[in-house]
């Protein structure tokens, strides 16, 4: 279940939001429909709620969007162009795919500008994007970038040991030297903790970086025709930050 959708225990089948939802029509009555109503009013997760998060809303700075990115659907964070500080903001935007860190964006008041929202993440690891369309980003851009090659192959019968583990970490501390540390970070997860501390956080707040054009593929949303861009990890820079190495089985690695 979607943090942004039904609450615990509601018994509500209507088709979507209402003005009353103490009064909808398809609410049960009696001692049920007294706790279901409870329920609803304290749920702003949920459509007949009088406060929906997702609804539009004069006195709220902040507010989320739901946004189809491939297969997956996003939550675009939109901050209110007339707040004292939204001209500090970077130019790009935030977007997260867990439903539940866009619910933390709208309740935390002190998150109140881009900035703020980035930097939060960047504390906390949480998985984030900063699109930011081709006219936004930092020039010049690199036409290429240098390639860092996984740890590499291992035979059957191989065991880690004590040079294994240096040769990792000398690796890995080189490759977040680079600008692609700031996609590491804004990963998320294990791989945010393993890149976390070797990138200074105003350069991942910053936005893109110049190389993004060179190593990322443009981001495309449904319904929306501009193109975006974020600096993006390829699967073997992940396994360069998380020291993978691949051992054969026997049939293939």
């Amino acid at each position: 279940m979607s943090a942004l959708g039904r609450p615990p225990g509601a018994i509500y089948k209507g088709p979507g939001p209402a003005a009353n939802p103490a009064h909808h029509p398809q609410y049960p009555t009696g001692p049920v429909a007294v706790a279901t109503r409870t329920t609803v009013l304290f749920w702003d997760g949920y459509e007949a709620n009088p406060e929906y998060v997702l609804r539009a809303s004069n006195n709220r700075k902040k507010s989320v969007t739901p946004v189809t990115f491939g297969q997956k659907t996003m939550y675009l964070i939109n901050i209110d162009p007339s707040s004292s500080d939204s001209h500090l903001d970077p130019a790009y935007e935030i977007l997260v795919e867990d439903p539940l860190t866009a619910l933390e964006c709208l309740r935390r008041k002190l998150l109140a500008n881009r900035r703020d929202i980035a930097k939060h993440f960047i504390v906390t690891g949480k998985a984030f994007i900063t699109r930011s369309s081709t006219s936004n980003l930092p020039l010049p851009q690199a036409s290429r970038v240098i390639e860092h090659r996984p740890l590499g192959y291992r035979d059957t019968n191989w065991q880690a040991d004590l040079i294994d583990y240096r040769q990792y970490e000398n690796l890995r501390n080189a490759f977040l030297l680079t600008p692609r540390a700031r996609a590491a970070v804004k990963y998320g997860g294990i791989v945010w903790r393993l890149s976390v501390q070797s990138i200074d956080p105003e350069y991942v707040i910053a936005g893109p970086s110049t190389e993004v054009m060179a190593y990322s593929r443009p981001m495309y949303f449904e319904g929306d025709p501009a193109r975006y861009w974020d600096d993006e990890l390829i699967e073997a820079e992940m396994d360069i930050v998380c020291g993978v190495y691949r051992v054969y089985t026997g049939t293939n690695y």
